[in-house]
């Protein structure tokens, strides 16, 4: 089984002005995703999912029109959107607990909006984090994180995946990539997590680039089923197997 995630990395004012680049999001990559996902499933083709952080998704949901709010809310019924349970990439040291707590509210407001329970989380770019994290997140509920590093750093000395504990004993499933995303193949299981990334605001993957992305999966996993997957899909499916990590 190989459970693949579509995301791109946000980072707002790297590269433009901290509004350019958020509306970028609400008024072209949101609706990009829905018609891709939308398309691919009429067609029978390839699935798609596309992941961001959960204060993205809100600030669409709370400035939409009526009509463009309308056809998220079918979107995320229908799993072609989907948020975890972070709101962006932050840098952790700069944070205490109440703050963590309170980013994560928005993700817990749009579960009770739809009915879910998010338990997959995921940063990009920013290589390393204090444990300081790991009690607010598996206290709200988070079971995975993900953590993918941008290219130019030196990585931390860890296996691709692994359980995170700080002195108190809570702990989180952590999936750690030497870029921003990549395969990971679980220990004890038969899966294999594919996370895949696109730079910096390069909104969502094309029709032609997940076409591009299941065509190279297949040709490394012949025999595999291929499902499109939220992160907490992967959260849920790798969770079972923690015990071997």
């Amino acid at each position: 089984r190989v459970l693949v995630m579509f995301k791109c990395h946000f980072d707002a004012g790297f590269i433009d002005t901290q509004a350019n680049v958020v509306s970028w999001y609400l008024d072209l990559y949101f609706p990009d995703a829905i018609e891709t996902a939308a398309e691919l499933r009429q067609r029978g083709d390839d699935g798609f999912i596309w992941t961001t952080g959960s204060w993205l998704l809100y600030q669409y949901l709370e400035n939409a029109d009526s009509t463009k709010r309308k056809r998220m809310e079918q979107a995320i019924a229908a799993g072609d959107i989907a948020w975890h349970a972070i709101p962006f990439t932050w840098q952790t040291e700069f944070m205490d607990p109440t703050l963590i707590t309170g980013a994560l509210s928005l993700s817990e407001a749009l579960d009770r909006r739809f009915g879910r329970t998010t338990t997959g989380a995921k940063m990009s770019d920013v290589c390393g984090h204090t444990r300081g994290l790991i009690g607010p997140l598996a206290e709200h509920g988070v079971k995975l994180l993900d953590i993918g590093a941008n290219g130019a750093c030196t990585v931390p000395d860890v296996p691709p995946v692994f359980r995170w504990k700080d002195p108190d004993g809570r702990e989180l499933t952590m999936l750690y990539h030497a870029d921003y995303g990549g395969i990971v193949k679980i220990p004890g299981s038969d899966i294999a997590i594919d996370v895949e990334m696109k730079g910096d605001n390069d909104g969502p993957h094309s029709i032609g680039e997940v076409h591009a992305v299941y065509s190279s999966l297949r040709d490394r996993f012949p025999n595999a089923k291929f499902t499109p997957a939220s992160l907490t899909d992967i959260a849920e499916a790798v969770y079972p197997y923690r015990d071997k990590f």
